[in-house]
């Protein structure tokens, strides 16, 4: 094999060592500042990006730590409106439970009074009827007669005290004397 002779060496050493002189020469002088310009220009490339990439995650960070904030106090806000309106809810309707009750107790009081005062027109009508009945059983049965003031003064004394119930001041209220009705009402408002 001609490649194993050693009377080749010298001159294959020789154009080695020009070929790989040649090679670094142009290596050195046209490919590596090429390649140096390359690597610089990819790794300022890289740096600008990746400082650029820190500015967006710092701004991204600084927005959301913002949006937080904002929405931490709409939430504050939106629960003290809440507060507030449940708040005037409540004043209203105690203001107007309060009005209904007092109309209640008017029309109660009145309505007891217009009651007193028929009961007293019926006890009078029926106090003059049962005197005129009296007044003829009494002279047909015994033929005794007696004035109507007699008659009269006897059915009043029977009346008052059939009728003995207090008067008005005396009665219990509204709430006293309707505690289930009163208690109905204000569970509806």
């Amino acid at each position: 094999m001609p490649q194993f002779e050693i009377t080749t060496y010298p001159s294959q050493v020789f154009w080695l060592l020009i070929c790989f002189i040649y090679l670094c020469i142009i290596m050195v002088l046209h490919l590596a500042p090429r390649l140096m310009m390359v690597f610089k220009e990819r790794d300022q490339y890289l740096k600008e990006n990746w400082q650029e990439a820190e500015n967006v995650k710092n701004e991204t960070n600084s927005l959301k730590s913002e949006n937080f904030g904002q929405l931490e106090n709409a939430r504050g806000e939106a629960h003290h409106l809440i507060r507030k309106a449940i708040e005037e809810t409540h004043i209203i309707k105690s203001t107007r439970l309060k009005m209904l009750e007092d109309e209640l107790a008017k029309k109660m009081h009145k309505a007891q009074i217009r009651l007193e005062e028929d009961n007293k027109a019926v006890c009078n009508d029926i106090g003059t009827i049962v005197s005129q009945v009296v007044l003829q059983t009494v002279h047909r049965i015994t033929g005794q007669s007696f004035t109507e003031l007699q008659v009269n003064a006897l059915v009043q004394d029977a009346l008052k005290k059939v009728d003995g119930r207090p008067p008005i001041k005396d009665r219990l209220s509204v709430e006293d004397q309707f505690p289930r009705e009163t208690q109905l009402l204000r569970g509806r408002l």
